[in-house]
């Protein structure tokens, strides 16, 4: 009897409970793509033609007009590609277009984070054979080459700019400014812009030159620095000597002046 009185209530019904449940949807990306899983060649930068690739967006009232950013992990070559939507097969058409000529060294695998704009992955994988790693959920920091070029992007593409408007001729200059213009680099000192042709061949098959005419071993200790780097940069990469601090230049000055105050001292009671 008191299992029945259920039916005495307003509702007829037992409990409350939903009537049609929610189905859980497939996730777009495959654990196996996860950045977790890329090699150590690539997150140490050791291998050329891995790629980061990134969407730029703009405000909404100047239209959907978006630019997608390239940039290559080791050389830090950029390349910018204007699209239409957000639509992720025109997006994707885009960036295949792209690196579609590059050898095959040259386009290893590519870097996306796991945006809407990049869930066509698996053609760019099949058509091109590139494989596609992604970052970690919320996680755009997993790929900071292209997110710092993007920061620098900012003063000539801010959000206030209609992209749609400017030509392709503007784009390519864009470009090439970015690229020819030196930046530093994770190993210390300057890295020119102009590195990306050369890193296209091994290190072992660029020979240097001695003073007496020989070709000699072309390894990282007897290559000269870059024109570009500083000064003093290039006088310690030549003698292997410690670059100094500007804390020694701090200790230096006060060392210094206390010897001054000592020598005036000194003549004051003599």
């Amino acid at each position: 009897m008191a299992q029945e009185l259920w039916w005495y209530l307003p509702e007829h019904r037992r409990a409350r409970r939903p009537r049609r449940a929610r189905k859980r949807r497939a996730p777009k990306f495959d654990r196996d793509v996860s950045i977790l899983f890329r090699p150590d060649d690539v997150a140490h930068r050791r291998e050329f033609g891995h790629w980061e690739g990134d969407l730029m967006l703009f405000k909404q009232s100047l239209g959907q007009t978006n630019v997608t950013s390239l940039v290559e992990r080791v050389s830090r070559f950029t390349v910018l590609l204007k699209n239409a939507n957000r639509r992720t097969k025109p997006v994707m058409t885009e960036i295949v277009k792209a690196v579609r000529d590059l050898p095959v060294a040259g386009r290893r695998s590519i870097t996306f984070d796991r945006g809407t704009e990049f869930v066509s992955w698996p053609h760019l994988q099949a058509q091109l054979g590139t494989q596609t790693w992604f970052c970690d959920p919320s996680s755009p920091w997993q790929k900071g080459t292209v997110e710092n070029t993007n920061r620098r992007l900012r003063r000539w593409l801010p959000r206030q700019r209609d992209v749609a408007a400017m030509t392709e001729l503007e784009r390519k200059q864009l470009c090439d400014q970015l690229n020819n213009t030196p930046v530093s680099a994770s190993a210390g000192g300057l890295l020119p812009r102009p590195f990306a042709k050369r890193s296209w061949r091994k290190s072992a098959d660029v020979p240097t030159v001695e003073s007496n005419g020989n070709r000699a071993s072309s390894s990282a200790h007897t290559r000269k620095p870059p024109i570009c780097a500083p000064r003093w940069l290039r006088e310690c990469r030549s003698t292997r000597a410690r670059p100094a601090k500007a804390c020694d230049f701090g200790t230096n000055l006060i060392k210094t002046r206390a010897m001054r105050d000592r020598e005036f001292r000194s003549d004051d009671v003599g």
